[in-house]
């Protein structure tokens, strides 16, 4: 009796849990620095040769200005890196950290009155689509270059982050369609059909 109550609160905290949280599963922390990752100095990025990711700012640090890197996880070289921004984005992990950001996703809604399309309140002639990390707030090109250009500041443009978190939720879409419509035609085959495709 003991062992079937067991089961069925490990069913129920696995429904409670999704497979995908990210945070469960600890991949909204860079494994190197253990920082989350973030729309600014650590945007998940990843190595090339062997598919792991990693934050920006410890890649850089892997970097020195060297023309490759080496994976601080399995040691594998990517060789001919001119500079560690060229590294493709992960955008799963981007995607969910945007998703689970509410100031970014005001800030990207453009209905919203912080929205980057919105006009800067020391610029009015200026869009604020530009966000630094560091002070998390949104501005203009000119606010940009009179108060964020310290080393501190990590400036991203909005433009920018709203266009890959719609790619990253059209390619979940897709997906999630190629699923069902996948395992509509399984449903569908019959079982000697099945068979023979199998064989």
């Amino acid at each position: 009796m003991e062992g079937s109550e067991k089961k069925e609160n490990s069913n129920e905290n696995k429904k409670e849990k999704p497979f995908f949280d990210y945070a469960r599963r600890s991949l909204d922390i860079c494994a190197v620095c253990k920082n989350k990752y973030n729309v600014g100095d650590r945007i998940p990025r990843i190595l090339v040769n062997c598919g792991h990711t990693f934050c920006t700012n410890c890649l850089l640090k892997y970097h020195h200005g060297k023309n490759h890197i080496r994976c601080p996880s399995c040691k594998k070289l990517v060789k001919h890196l001119d500079n560690v921004e060229t590294l493709p984005l992960n955008l799963s992990i981007f995607g969910e950290i945007v998703k689970n950001d509410p100031v970014i996703i005001m800030f990207i809604d453009p209905s919203s009155e912080a929205s980057f399309a919105s006009s800067c309140p020391n610029h009015p002639e200026k869009q604020r689509h530009y966000y630094c990390s560091y002070h998390e707030n949104n501005f203009c090109r000119e606010c940009m270059k009179a108060f964020h250009k310290g080393d501190k500041c990590c400036v991203v443009d909005l433009c920018d982050i709203q266009k890959l978190f719609q790619l990253n939720e059209q390619n979940l879409i897709k997906n999630e369609l190629i699923v069902k419509t996948r395992n509509k035609a399984k449903g569908k085959m019959r079982k000697e059909e099945f068979f023979i495709a199998n064989q």
